[in-house]
Order: C-alpha cells, then sequence, then structure tokens
C-alpha cells in the first residue's frame, strides 16, 4: 500500500508510515496503518486504541432484521 502512493502526495503522510516512535525514543520499523496508533500513549503495550470490527455480512443481517 505504502508503494502505490505517488511521489508527493499529501495523503500518504496522514495515512501509513514505515517507523512509528517509540516511548524511549527509539523506532519500531514497521509499516503502519496511522488510522489505529496512539502516539500518547505512555505504553507502548497499553493498547489504549479501541475500535469495532464490523464485518459486511453483519452489518447486512442487522439490515434485514430490523426490516423484519
Amino acid at each position: 500500500m505504502i508503494n502505490s502512493y505517488e511521489t508527493g502526495d499529501l495523503r500518504k503522510a496522514a495515512s501509513v508510515n514505515d517507523s512509528v516512535p517509540l516511548i524511549n525514543g527509539t523506532k519500531t520499523y514497521n509499516r503502519y496503518g496511522l488510522k489505529f496508533v496512539d502516539f500518547k500513549a505512555t505504553d507502548v503495550t497499553d493498547g489504549s486504541v479501541t475500535f469495532f470490527v464490523l464485518r459486511y455480512a453483519d452489518v447486512l443481517l442487522m439490515y434485514a432484521e430490523a426490516l423484519n
């Protein structure tokens, strides 16, 4: 995905990165989608960013149940 951005595309810096600074000042070199990175976390193992994952099939089922 990182390679799919064109040179100079401003969306790349807001969407993906290949390193994230850790608490002790070092960096970890993995590729990340920045949507779920918490840069204010005080512990890298905290996991303070929570999000719901909804499968499309579940959404369709809930919709069908609501219509019924």
